[in-house]
Parts: structure tokens; C-alpha cells; sequence
């Protein structure tokens, strides 16, 4: 049996299996595993846009050492984390901008205040998002015991 009838058995534990055109086909978290008949499997990547495209290398060694589930949540565990810190880092420059704007409100207040009113908005916007993506790491977290 090939890694790809494997993954395709432990995807289908986990997630539901779709029928189109008598092709049976799983997709977990932006991979799609078609079995195209009881020995013949593809996999495609389709994380980045709707059409799909070729797996790479380094995914596939990475799905190899880890297994499809664990490796595909890892994956996701990797974006979450540069998420995570990238919007740590915007939510930081918003608060030294409306700082800064604070400081220098009396050259032009009403496009200071403007520019506030809009970090204003911002700023829980952005924290909405980290505590989302914080949440799905610690999700991570639980599930793999880290």
C-alpha cells in the first residue's frame, strides 16, 4: 500500500469523503486526496487559491515523517504562528503611530484625530484576529500534547 492510500484512510477517519464523477475524494485543510481506483491516488494542494496545484517537496517529506493529519495540522500550526506574530508587530506599530499622533495633535488636529479615529478602529480589529489564530495554536497545542 502507498503513502497516499494511507493518508487517504487516515483523512477519512477524520474528515467526510465526497463522490464526484465515481471519484471518491477527501480534502483536510487546504489538501485534497482523489482516489481515482482501489491503487491510483492523487494529491493536490489547494490552500493558496481554487485551483490546484502540485505538492511540494518539502510538504511531501514533511507529510511523510508526521503522517497526513498530524503533518497538514502542523502546517497550519506554522502560518498561525507567523500570523500571530505578524499581527502582534501591526498592532504594536498602530499603538506608537496613535502615540505619535497624539503628541504632534495640535499641528493639524483635525486630520490628527482623523488618523487616531482610524487606529482607533484598527487596533481591535487586529486583536480579534491574533486571539483567533492564538487560539487555534493552543488547539494545536492540546491535540499534540506540546
Amino acid at each position: 500500500m502507498n503513502k497516499l492510500a494511507i493518508w487517504y484512510k487516515q483523512a477519512v477517519q477524520k474528515t467526510n469523503k465526497y463522490i464526484l464523477f465515481d471519484r471518491e475524494f477527501i480534502i483536510y485543510k487546504g489538501f485534497k486526496i482523489t482516489k481515482l481506483s482501489e491503487s491510483s491516488y492523487t494529491i493536490e494542494d489547494v490552500r493558496f487559491s481554487n485551483l490546484y496545484g502540485k505538492v511540494s517537496e518539502e510538504v511531501l517529506t514533511l507529510l511523510s515523517q508526521k503522517g497526513f493529519i498530524e503533518g497538514v495540522d502542523y502546517i497550519g500550526y506554522v502560518r498561525d504562528s507567523k500570523r500571530v506574530k505578524d499581527y502582534k508587530k501591526t498592532i504594536e506599530t498602530l499603538y506608537s503611530r496613535r502615540k505619535k499622533y497624539k503628541k504632534i495633535f495640535d499641528t493639524n488636529p483635525k486630520l490628527n484625530d482623523k488618523r487616531i479615529k482610524s487606529i482607533n478602529k484598527k487596533i481591535p480589529y487586529y486583536a480579534f484576529l491574533m486571539g483567533f489564530y492564538q487560539t487555534r495554536l493552543n488547539q494545536f497545542n492540546i491535540k499534540y500534547n506540546e
